[in-house]
C-alpha cells in the first residue's frame, strides 16, 4: 500500500507539473494571448477589450484576487458574465484565447490567480522533484481546497463594485446571466460552487460552497469522486 501511495502521489504531481509547463501552443487550455492566433474558431462581431490593473482584496482572509477581464466594446445591452478559475500552476493568463473568443460574442470574462495553486509556484531555478512537491502540497493541502471557492465567491460579491470602478464595464454587466468554467483543479472549484462534493466536502471542511448565483457550469477536465461517494 505505501508504494502503490508513492506511486500514484507521484503520477499525480508529475502530471500536474506536465500541465504547468507545457509551451502555451501545446497546451490549449494554458494558452495565453500570443497564441490566439493558433486558435481557429470564428471571431464574433464585436470588437473586445480587456482590463489587466485590478485586484481585488478580500479583507476577511487578506488575500489578494487579480483579475483579467475581456469585454465586447459595444454590446447592445448588458452582457453576460463569465468567471473562469485556472488548473493547477496556472494564473489570470491561462486560456485568454477562451476570452477573447467569447467576447467577441458578447460575454464578459473574468480571469482569476488563485494565489497558492497559481503559477507562482514553479522555480525552474530549481529540481523538478521541489517543483513537483509544491505542487502536490497545493493539490491536496487544505487551504488551497477552501480558498478556491471562496475566491469565486467574494468575486461574485465583488461585481458591482466592479462594474462601479471601471467606466468602460457601466452598464455592461448583466448580473443575473452569471456562468462559472474551470480546468482541472479549477474544474474541482467551478464545480465546488455548484453545489458539487457537498457530501465529502462537508465532512471534511464542515461547510459547502454552493452559490445560487452562477446559473450555468463548464467543467474541464474535473477529478472525480472518491471511491464510495455518490458522485
Amino acid at each position: 500500500m505505501k508504494v502503490s501511495h508513492c506511486v500514484f502521489k507521484t503520477a499525480c504531481t508529475l502530471f500536474f507539473l506536465y500541465l504547468s509547463i507545457l509551451p502555451p501552443c501545446t497546451g490549449y487550455l494554458n494558452a495565453t494571448d500570443q497564441d490566439i492566433g493558433r486558435f481557429t474558431g470564428q471571431g464574433g462581431p464585436f470588437l473586445h477589450r480587456h482590463i489587466d490593473d485590478l485586484v481585488l482584496i478580500d479583507p476577511t482572509r487578506q488575500r489578494e484576487i487579480p483579475l483579467k477581464i475581456y469585454y465586447p466594446q459595444n454590446p447592445p445591452g448588458p452582457a453576460p458574465i463569465l468567471l473562469l478559475s485556472h488548473g493547477m500552476g496556472g494564473s489570470k493568463t491561462s486560456s485568454n484565447w477562451m476570452g477573447r473568443y467569447l467576447a467577441s460574442h458578447g460575454y464578459i470574462c473574468i480571469f482569476l490567480t488563485h494565489f497558492g495553486s497559481d503559477n507562482s509556484l514553479l522555480d525552474f531555478s530549481k529540481g523538478i522533484q521541489e517543483n513537483v512537491e509544491k505542487l502536490f502540497q497545493a493539490f491536496w493541502g487544505m487551504k488551497d481546497t477552501l480558498d478556491r471557492p471562496q475566491d469565486i465567491i467574494f468575486v461574485l460579491d465583488s461585481l458591482q463594485k466592479i462594474e462601479s470602478s471601471r467606466p468602460v464595464l457601466k452598464g455592461k454587466m448583466d448580473l443575473k446571466k452569471i456562468g462559472l468554467a474551470g480546468h482541472s483543479f479549477g474544474a474541482f472549484t467551478a464545480l465546488s460552487v455548484a453545489g458539487g462534493y457537498a457530501e465529502p466536502v462537508r465532512l471534511i471542511y464542515g461547510r459547502t460552497f454552493d452559490d445560487p448565483r452562477p446559473l450555468a457550469f463548464l467543467a474541464l477536465s474535473p477529478p472525480g469522486t472518491p471511491p464510495g461517494v455518490d458522485p
